[in-house]
């Protein structure tokens, strides 16, 4: 059996929590998973509604998550920047919490991160998810 992941994302075809959702009934197979991105679907005109696009994603495709990718964002000159996490605006206090009562065992990969960031994002991460 082989298992494919599918990550959305504003760059990517699939650009929203619904577009996934759409790929997912298109092909009905339990082999087509979804790595979770959360901060792909922001961009600078919709980032102020992060916490709904999270509530979106879990509502529409959450059974469906195999692994999410952790990163950060903050706003510079206009543009969404991609920072290690824990270092921006990404509401990870929502999204660990639903991560914890929906998918508690996900595995969770650090994406866009230097060497010198890594103690410290995964320290982050640990921290809020102990929280939540």
């Amino acid at each position: 059996m082989v298992i494919v992941g599918i990550e959305g994302g504003k760059n990517e075809v699939v650009t929203s929590p619904k577009k996934m959702r759409r790929v997912l009934d298109l092909i009905p197979s339990n082999n087509l998973q979804v790595i979770y991105d959360p901060t792909n679907y922001l961009s600078i005109t919709n980032f102020k509604d992060q916490d709904e696009i999270i509530k979106d994603a879990f509502n529409l495709f959450r059974d469906r998550i195999v692994v999410m990718h952790a990163k950060d964002f903050v706003v510079s000159n206009g543009k969404i920047i991609t920072v290690a996490a824990g270092k921006g605006r990404l509401n990870y206090k929502l999204i660990l919490k639903l991560l914890k009562d929906k998918k508690p065992f996900i595995n969770i990969l650090l994406e866009d991160i230097k060497e010198v960031d890594m103690d410290e994002s995964m320290r982050f991460i640990e921290n809020v998810y102990s929280r939540v």
